[in-house]
């Protein structure tokens, strides 16, 4: 991993789960020229989030397993895991950048994400 790519998730780590919701909105074609109220953008991300949820389930949860991968020891290290969620998920999110959508996963729980026991 380039140290820019772990500086950029360094950042979007720093966010809480509201603060990468309202980034969505910027990068979604739909949304383009729109200008937000602070709810309003956190709504649109809240929208946008709803609509890739379950191709990012079927991404990280089934196709890459991460209930079995969690435990691993290259894992455990946040910026590793939100690197390694991003590139699988790097297809289905069309014009956002994975990391943002990843480190959302992460803020959220993967584990949770994935109702993994």
């Amino acid at each position: 991993m380039r140290q820019s790519e772990r500086q950029k998730i360094q950042q979007l780590l720093r966010l809480d789960h509201d603060g990468l919701l309202s980034l969505l909105p910027a990068y979604d074609p739909k949304y383009e020229h729109t200008r937000f109220a602070p709810e309003g953008q956190l709504s649109a991300g809240k929208e946008i989030f709803e609509r890739l949820k379950k191709v990012l389930y079927e991404r990280v949860c089934v196709d890459w397993d991460y209930c079995r991968k969690r435990k691993s020891d290259k894992y455990q290290d946040q910026v590793v895991l939100v690197a390694s969620v991003a590139d699988v998920i790097s297809a289905v999110t069309v014009g956002i950048p994975p990391f943002v959508i990843a480190t959302l996963l992460f803020k959220i729980g993967l584990g949770r994400f994935c109702d993994c026991e």
